[in-house]
């Protein structure tokens, strides 16, 4: 059976946390249903359920995350067809906006977006699928986050447009982390990393941007792990990259986010019933410096 492992939540940090039954290990996603208010000054989603196939080939529908007392708007997934991007906007009242995109689809802005915070999880199709969700909510939905099948699976990525694209061999799955290297000063300059196929061979992949400013490496540990990704980055590149592991590390790098750049985060919660999520390598685009990054998901080692 394939691995499903969580990514997110995003939102206000209150609410009653809201989950699956995580023992049904979600295979594919059905439909949603967003219940939303399109006017400013509310809390634009109301409510979100959802429908899945669970591993034994039974439909199993969630309960309303929130409230009915928006307008409901219900996306059918059909055969074949899968999010490749979910995002949105968020304030201490919840979420504001949700965007969906399928691989057929470009879905219209459910909500109303408001000042305070965005996500956005771009999921590269082929390596991996978003089969659930997860969050908190109250009277409306509070936090949204996703599960994700497949191990290792894409997230991302985030970033400028410009640059070469770079990324892993395609014949060598990442299964671990072993360090990452970044040249930084006001801006994420460089950035390489040696990561553990599944078959135990030490890859390291070359820098992509270039050497300049201060160089860092970061070796994780047997039982390390990155448990969480935030960063930020301008219409040149990414100009900050902060990594915290299980073992309540933190490795901060470029300069903190600032007016005229957008921001991302990637967090890796403890999957309960489910295999814990780590980022094991990366993906992104590079020219001068390291442009946009995305990462591969996959099992934590134990």
């Amino acid at each position: 059976m394939a691995v499903v492992m969580k990514v997110g939540a995003w939102g206000a940090p209150d609410g009653s946390p809201q989950d699956i039954n995580a023992e049904s290990r979600p295979q594919r996603l059905e439909s949603i249903t967003i219940y939303s208010v399109e006017s400013p000054g509310v809390c634009g989603i109301k409510g979100f359920s959802f429908k899945y196939v669970d591993q034994q080939g039974s439909s199993v529908k969630s309960a309303i995350w929130g409230s009915n007392s928006g307008n409901p708007n219900t996306i059918e997934m059909r055969e074949g067809e899968q999010l490749k991007l979910v995002g949105g906007t968020f304030d201490n009242e919840g979420i504001g906006s949700l965007t969906l995109e399928t691989n057929t689809t470009k879905h219209k802005t459910y909500g109303y977006p408001v000042q305070g915070g965005e996500f956005s999880l771009p999921l590269p199709q082929g390596k991996g699928e978003l089969v659930a969700f997860f969050g908190r909510s109250d009277v409306t939905l509070k936090a949204l986050g996703v599960y994700v099948k497949g191990s290792p699976a894409k997230v991302g990525k985030w970033g400028a447009k410009s640059g070469a694209p770079r990324d892993i061999r395609p014949d060598a799955d990442p299964c671990k982390l072993e360090s990452f290297t970044i040249h930084s000063s006001e801006r994420i300059h460089g950035f390489s990393f040696t990561y553990l196929t599944k078959s135990d061979q030490a890859i390291s992949v070359p820098l992509w941007g270039k050497k300049a400013g201060e160089e860092h490496t970061i070796f994780m540990n047997q039982s390390e792990y990155v448990s969480s990704i935030t960063g930020a980055y301008d219409t040149y590149g990414i100009t900050f990259l902060n990594f915290d592991t299980n073992q309540g590390a933190s490795h901060t790098f470029g300069r903190n986010p600032s007016a005229g750049t957008k921001t991302f985060s990637v967090p890796l919660p403890d999957n309960g019933a489910l295999d814990d999520a780590a980022a094991v390598a990366f993906f992104g685009s590079s020219g001068d410096s390291l442009v946009a990054i995305g990462a591969y998901v996959g099992v934590a080692p134990e």
